[in-house]
């Protein structure tokens, strides 16, 4: 789990060396630092697929459906993978910010 300590420091969430040899890990951290750029982009790519799930959740014609619920469970659990994935993007590369 990311902490707001962990973002203070901009110290990587090891999650990040999950099976990475102890000896590469340093060598690891500066490629994905060194990786802002593609993080940057791949950070606004998933935002604008927050507003598409966003606008498909709130839109009139998923209210129709009868098995709303499970659609609502479905959206909730693709955003919460999405937030997940731009957490850990967050200590490396955030456009804008």
């Amino acid at each position: 789990m990311v902490t707001k300590k962990m973002l203070k420091t901009n110290r990587l969430p090891s999650v990040w060396f999950h099976g990475i040899d102890a000896d590469k890990k340093e060598e690891f951290e500066s490629a994905i630092r060194n990786s802002t750029v593609a993080l940057s982009s791949l950070y606004t790519i998933m935002e604008l697929y927050l507003d598409e799930l966003e606008s498909r959740e709130f839109s009139e014609k998923s209210f129709e459906s009868p098995a709303w619920a499970n659609l609502q469970a479905f959206y909730l659990g693709q955003k919460k993978s999405i937030h997940k994935m731009m957490y850990l993007i967050e200590g490396v590369a955030r456009p804008n910010g």
